[in-house]
């Protein structure tokens, strides 16, 4: 929104962006102050090249503070010494913005409950609506706030399981990004049901973000397990990433091969990926790598660059720090599945929800996804239920939503 205020003697132009309000000249387009507006929000006003480099600094230190940290078996005197230097890395690199690659997330995860004064007040914390996910005591594992049950942290993939209790959360600190995985045991069975999250207003959800947790608990044969996108951590402000990762870490593929180790602990044969929106497109990309796997998706985005513009730009400048990666052939089919897609044969089987008055999903997702799998000879891969439930991005309430999904799960397993 750009207001023109003209005053006697002075005239100014005031815009307002999702990101920020600022002021400027009434004879700047209003296009390019809100650019600089949103820019200062984001980055503090570097330019690209300077945000670039930032970018790798802070992630490279990140990666080294931690190390440290868990070297030295994560204690609170080497974490009150990593606060330290986290903050001298905020200093450091001018690390200011609502895009701050990380390091707010870091700070968090770092103090955790018992050293939370260290960092109270500092810019890159306050009214970040993130809990810490890393335990670094395993003797006495952190308990999560607000979803009450343990947290057990890894450097790398595992399949350490606790015996006992029904939920648990699993974190694997991966440096910059720390995936968090909520695992329920409470219904038993032979499939491993895998939820994931949509787009997610930040003012009002926290992270990590389970959706659909007693839903699905409720209504499947088998034990869940409830993924949070650690993408978005990279910026206070972004409601997508579709998972992505970043530009050194495939999360999708680290994602199956971590889901495959802890469906054969959990003793099911086969894994169903679930997700609407967003949380479709990740499921969909993380079944690509997952064999004896299958997805039911509700309009689910197919291609990130025929998303909404700006979410779509800004997502890959978070994570791969352009704002476009669709004509570079090592990361294109990370934001494309037509293109994954077509690298797997179109093998994977998917029950696929339509919602008709979602033009602009039906139209630009939907359709060139069936096309590709009607021209692939694999066109029985793919089950498109198209209902109609109303104008816009919507799914079915909850009761049709599970309906849907045990449907699903039959076309997928072939039942």
């Amino acid at each position: 929104m750009s207001i023109l205020v003209h005053r006697p003697r002075h005239s100014e132009q005031m815009v307002s962006t999702k990101e920020a309000t600022g002021t400027g000249s009434v004879d700047d387009s209003p296009e390019s102050l809100a650019e600089r507006v949103r820019n200062a929000a984001l980055t503090g006003g570097l330019s690209p090249e300077a945000e670039r480099q930032q970018r790798l600094a802070v992630r490279s230190c990140i990666h080294r503070i931690k190390e440290q940290v868990w070297a030295s078996g994560g204690t609170a005197e080497a974490r009150r010494i990593a606060l330290d230097d986290l903050l001298e890395v905020s200093r450091e690199f001018d690390v200011r913005g609502l895009r701050d690659h990380g390091l707010g997330a870091a700070l968090i995860d770092m103090a955790s409950e018992d050293l939370g004064g260290q960092i109270a007040g500092h810019a890159l914390v306050t009214g970040r609506k993130r809990s810490p996910v890393i335990s670094w005591n395993a003797a006495k594992p952190l308990v999560h706030p607000f979803y009450q049950v343990a947290v057990r942290s890894f450097c790398e993939i595992s399949d350490d399981i606790a015996e006992f209790p029904e939920r648990q959360i699993l974190s694997f600190d991966l440096g910059q990004l720390v995936l968090p995985l909520l695992l329920s045991r409470k219904s038993a069975g032979d499939t491993l049901h895998v939820m994931f999250h949509g787009a997610t207003d930040r003012t009002r959800n926290s992270m990590p973000r389970f959706e659909r947790l007693r839903s699905v608990e409720a209504n499947v044969p088998g034990p869940s397990l409830f993924v949070s996108d650690p993408s978005l951590d990279l910026d206070a402000n972004q409601i997508l990433t579709w998972y992505m990762g970043n530009e050194e870490l495939n999360l999708h593929e680290f994602m199956a091969k971590e889901i495959q180790l802890l469906a054969r602990r959990l003793g099911c044969q086969r894994i169903l990926y679930i997700g609407n929106s967003g949380g479709g497109f990740a499921a969909l990309q993380t079944a690509s790598y997952t064999p004896n796997s299958g997805v039911v998706a509700f309009n689910p985005q197919i291609q990130v660059e025929q998303y909404i513009p700006r979410v779509a730009r800004s997502a890959q400048e978070i994570v791969f720090g352009r704002s476009s990666v669709a004509e570079d052939p090592l990361y294109s089919s990370r934001v494309d599945l037509l293109q994954r897609y077509s690298e797997i044969g179109f093998e994977r089987r998917v029950y696929f929800i339509q919602n008709t008055g979602d033009e602009m999903h039906h139209d630009r997702h939907f359709i060139p996804f069936r096309e590709a799998f009607n021209a692939s000879g694999n066109s029985s891969n793919l089950r498109a239920v198209t209902p109609y439930l109303g104008p816009g991005h919507r799914v079915p309430p909850p009761e049709e939503y599970m309906a849907m999904v045990s449907e699903g799960a039959r076309f997928v397993f072939g039942e």
